[in-house]
């Protein structure tokens, strides 16, 4: 299979820092154009600077905290502005060890709070990119 061109961007939920970073990184390595979204700010800033310094690619940041519908919202816009995109739907949180094991020292609503915003962005930003996707 033909890796997507560098012509698509592509939007990284949870970029501010671990794994997001790491896939954003290793698409402005590709060339790609990026959209990086987290709550904080200052680590969005440092990272699309340094992107944009080591790849010379086009960087925006969108700071979104997808906990809040105005935060998912802000990102289903933003890829129903313009697409098709690569869409690396990371935003959350992690523990160490088994899942069943981390359970008792994890809330319900903290993983509800983690699962949530991903489906439901990722359900919303699908339907807002899918008018546009190539047939096939």
């Amino acid at each position: 299979m033909d890796p997507v061109p560098t012509t698509v961007p592509a939007l990284v939920t949870g970029a501010s820092s671990g794994i997001g970073e790491h896939f954003a990184v290793a698409l402005a390595e590709r060339g790609h154009a990026l959209t990086l979204v987290a709550r904080r700010r200052d680590r969005l800033d440092s990272l699309a600077r340094r992107l944009r310094r080591e790849h010379q690619v086009k960087v925006a940041v969108l700071v979104a905290d997808l906990e809040t519908e105005a935060g998912r919202e802000a990102v289903a816009a933003r890829l129903e502005a313009r697409g098709p995109w690569i869409l690396v739907n990371n935003a959350g949180f992690g523990t160490r060890g088994a899942f069943v094991e981390s359970m008792p020292g994890v809330s319900r609503q903290s993983w509800r709070s983690m699962s949530s915003p991903s489906t439901a962005s990722c359900e919303r930003s699908c339907r807002g990119m899918s008018p546009r996707a190539p047939a096939g």
